[in-house]
Formats: C-alpha cells, sequence, structure tokens
C-alpha cells in the first residue's frame, strides 16, 4: 500500500510540475508577444516603387509622407488579448475621395477634381509565426474596398514593414503602385 501512495505521489508531483511548466510558458508568451508588439505604430516612412504626383505640384517622389500631408495622422493599431489565439490588426490609411465628381471616380486626371483623404482602417485578425518574422492576416469576408496588404514583416528592430499593392490617382491618372510602409510602435497599451 505504501508503494501504492509513494507511486501516487510521484504521479501528481509529476502531473503538477508539467501542467505548471507548460501552463506558466503559454502565460508567458502571451505576456511577451503583448510587451513586444502590442500598441499604436506611427509611419517611419511610407514609398512607393515609381515617382508619383499624388498632391499635384508638378513635382513626382517616391515618398508618400512628402506627397499625402495628413500621412502622417495614420498609424497601425496591433491589439494583442489574453485568451484569444488571433489578435487584431487594424492599419488606417489616407484614403483619396473626390469632391466633385457626382460619385462616380474619375478615369483620366482632370486638374478641375479635388481629392481630399479620409482616415479608414483596414482591419482583420492576425497570428504571429513561430520565428516572429511576420503577421499573418486572416478575416472571414473579403472586402475589396479594404484589401488586406500583401505581406507584414516584423523587423529586426520590432518594427512593423507593410507592403500592399494600391492605385493611386495622380497627375498622370490612375497608377497602380508597390507601397511599402515601415511603422514604429510609440505606444504600448491600447
Amino acid at each position: 500500500m505504501k508503494r501504492i501512495n509513494n507511486y501516487r505521489s510521484w504521479f501528481n508531483l509529476l502531473f503538477l510540475t508539467t501542467f505548471l511548466a507548460f501552463g506558466c510558458k503559454k502565460d508567458h508568451s502571451i505576456n511577451e508577444l503583448k510587451q513586444k508588439y502590442n500598441g499604436k505604430y506611427a509611419i517611419v516612412s511610407a514609398t512607393v516603387d515609381k515617382q508619383v504626383d499624388v498632391n499635384f505640384d508638378g513635382v513626382a517622389n517616391t515618398e508618400l509622407l512628402k506627397e499625402i500631408t495628413t500621412l502622417k495622422d495614420s498609424y497601425l493599431e496591433l491589439i494583442i488579448r489574453d485568451n484569444v489565439k488571433s489578435y487584431v490588426f487594424s492599419q488606417f490609411w489616407q484614403n483619396q475621395y473626390f469632391d466633385s465628381v457626382d460619385g462616380k471616380m474619375p478615369s483620366v486626371y482632370d486638374p478641375s477634381i479635388i481629392v481630399n483623404y479620409v482616415n479608414q482602417a483596414t482591419v482583420s485578425s492576425f497570428t504571429i509565426n513561430p520565428e516572429q518574422s511576420k503577421l499573418i492576416l486572416t478575416r472571414e469576408n473579403i472586402d475589396s474596398s479594404f484589401p488586406l496588404p500583401d505581406s507584414v514583416e516584423i523587423l529586426p528592430n520590432q518594427n512593423i514593414k507593410v507592403r500592399t499593392s494600391k492605385s493611386l490617382y495622380t497627375s498622370s491618372g490612375w497608377q497602380k503602385l508597390a507601397l511599402t510602409v515601415v511603422y514604429e510602435r510609440f505606444i504600448d497599451q491600447i
């Protein structure tokens, strides 16, 4: 009988140790991810693959922060919550809208068209790959007005690089562009 009690004690101790080790590790991982990535990110740089004149001043540029003055007001939010397997990705961006075109998009450049910007969000769920080198975005419903980025990379300094294909209305008409935006965290709690 003493031997059985001894086995039970060892089994209980082994079970408790295993439970604590795996339970704490999981909580530690969530806390680690929250500490590293949760928060609000400001734009450090926003570039396109070819020069464009988006502000219609006659000077083309690859630096979108110089072309879209309100872009500095856009940001990225990564929200990591406890006890949830996927997290929230919310990228705010200055999307173009047209004041003087009676509800339809212009097909070619027209200097009489007034272009303004509205800060709108593309939202999805995300997980982080095991190497913590990229975010994997998912969304149940496709929203063609707010397509998901092509890729989201975690840089070694924990900045976030987002690559997106987007058409912009420019002084040369509509141009399909490859955007690369780098974000740096400035608030760690949301």
